[in-house]
């Protein structure tokens, strides 16, 4: 994998494992190598695998939030889906 690759899979990776650690209430004292969460740019936001129950990845849907150039952001619900909607109040 290219550095450029491995550096925005990192910027995926992050958000994506801390919006499942903080759904579900434990933080970052839930191993992080416990659970896996898709990574590149061109695959969708998603809880993938969780090592200690195999039925645990299916109770969630992972969004990818615009957090601006530079930022990302992630966000994760139980099921069933939700609907998104973005505003932005101008000063």
């Amino acid at each position: 994998m290219a550095s450029d690759q491995r550096t925005n899979a990192f910027f995926n990776c992050w958000p994506r494992k801390e919006s499942y650690i903080k759904a579900i209430g434990i933080g970052v004292s839930y191993p992080l190598e416990g659970f896996t969460v898709s990574l590149t740019p061109e695959a969708a936001p998603a809880l993938l695998k969780v090592d200690a129950d195999a039925t645990e990845a299916a109770r969630w849907n992972m969004y990818e939030l615009d957090a601006g150039e530079g930022y990302a952001a992630a966000l994760i619900v139980e099921n069933p889906p939700v609907s998104l909607r973005r505003f932005q109040w101008d000063e």
